[in-house]
């Protein structure tokens, strides 16, 4: 029976819904996933090199916001090549016990690499040098969806502006917790 007939018959509603909502989500599942930071002193190399900022997207599993902005902003941006030479992009699992060397070669948990950032709502982002101090104030939540794109965009613009100037803020801008 072909595919479009079996659709149409009584009783099977639940096929066209399937359908639908499989095609609402083929381009979330095209998208590129974010890379874990796992290695952040191998990052801050590459970001010194490059003279971009890294941005950290920290996140919880349980947060609907947090998928929102991940799967709405930032893989799109990390799928397109352009962004690569603009940022380099990780995430933190704030509530994850996973091992994390940190920007200056010392191991720690992804949980714990939140807290010395003082990030205690998700979803937050945050753009660092090479040496693990914020460039801009973090985004914290989502606020307006319909500009958070903006925003995003205007803080990577800002941060590496920053990096291009040589105007890196001291260890302790906008209370890195550190």
């Amino acid at each position: 029976m072909p595919l479009c007939a079996a659709a149409s018959r009584r009783g099977r509603p639940w096929f066209r819904a399937a359908l639908f909502f499989a095609a609402l989500l083929l381009p979330l599942a095209a998208a590129a996933a974010l890379p874990a930071a796992t290695d952040l002193q191998a990052v801050a190399r590459r970001a010194e090199r490059s003279r971009i900022p890294v941005l950290v997207f920290f996140y919880a599993h349980s947060c609907a916001y947090c998928r929102e902005v991940d799967h709405l902003f930032l893989e799109p941006e990390y799928a397109d090549p352009a962004f690569h030479r603009k940022v380099i992009i990780r995430q933190v699992n704030v509530r994850s016990a996973r091992a994390l060397r940190d920007f200056s070669g010392a191991m720690t948990s992804q949980a714990a690499f939140a807290r010395r950032y003082g990030v205690a709502l998700t979803p937050t982002v945050i753009l660092l040098d090479a040496h693990g101090r914020q460039l801009v104030p973090p985004l914290v939540g989502v606020g307006n969806p319909d500009f958070y794109g903006s925003y995003l965009d205007a803080a990577v613009t800002r941060a590496a502006a920053k990096l291009q100037r040589g105007t890196v803020p001291g260890p302790t801008a906008f209370a890195a917790g550190r």
